[in-house]
């Protein structure tokens, strides 16, 4: 992997360049398109309740969280290039909704579903960035990474009404899936030195594996731009 032979080059080839650092991070990550995801599976169900199962009426409510989380990382210094290569681990909480379905049929009854969605990342990746000094207390970088992630998706079910008794549907159903593939990010950001830490505070726009459609489950696609902010040490 291209980013892997950076790393690897820049930590090697000249010993004055290996005296890296460590630096802890937060990122918030706005919904995105996952929330277009959800509505889109919902308003099919909804649409399927009144013309393929005989509801009367049938509408829904969803609501939806942003995902937030955190990282470590090391930075080692290309000799005096301005260029940083390194690696982090980290973990992101992912979107998540609660979706509530309600349906009316005169012959069946009034229905009710609640489906509560959550969803995660592990990620391991391979970083790049360049700085630009803007004077003596800040430096301009852009940067990036890539790397793998393994997601994980949770549904947690609720149905009341004419959905057990006329549809058969059990009174909670609760259902999860794993599944790997690539992660990558770019940032631009602000790097405020004090004293013997550096803060940094910028904007990503990152990619996350996608979950394509089963028989059990919908696609997710998560694709979100965010805030973040480092503590280099």
């Amino acid at each position: 992997m291209f980013f892997v032979t950076l790393v690897v080059f820049g930590i090697t080839a000249n010993a004055e360049s290996t005296k890296g650092h460590i630096y802890l991070g937060f990122d918030g990550f706005f919904v995105a398109n996952a929330a277009d995801n959800w509505k889109k599976d919902t308003q099919n169900a909804v649409d399927d309740l009144v013309n393929v199962t005989g509801y009367d009426s049938a509408g829904y409510a969803i609501t939806t969280y942003s995902g937030m989380g955190g990282r470590i990382g090391a930075e080692f210094p290309y000799q005096k290039s301005g260029i940083n290569l390194g690696f982090s681990i980290g973990y992101v909480q992912g979107p998540s909704s609660i979706i509530k379905i309600a349906a009316a049929s005169t012959s069946a009854g009034p229905a009710a579903a609640t489906e509560k969605i959550k969803t995660s990342f592990f990620r391991l990746m391979f970083e790049l960035a360049k700085t630009f000094p803007l004077g003596e207390r800040s430096r301009f970088s852009i940067g990036g990474g890539i790397g793998a992630a393994q997601g994980r998706i949770e549904s947690n079910s609720t149905y009341s009404g004419s959905f057990i008794t006329v549809l058969g549907a059990p009174a909670k159903v609760t259902d999860n899936k794993t599944w790997t593939g690539m992660t990558w990010e770019i940032n631009p950001s602000f790097i405020f030195p004090s004293g013997t830490t550096d803060l940094e505070l910028g904007a990503r726009y990152a990619t996350f594996p996608k979950l394509k459609k089963s028989d059990d489950w919908s696609e997710f696609e998560w694709i979100p731009f965010g805030i973040y902010s480092a503590v280099h040490f």
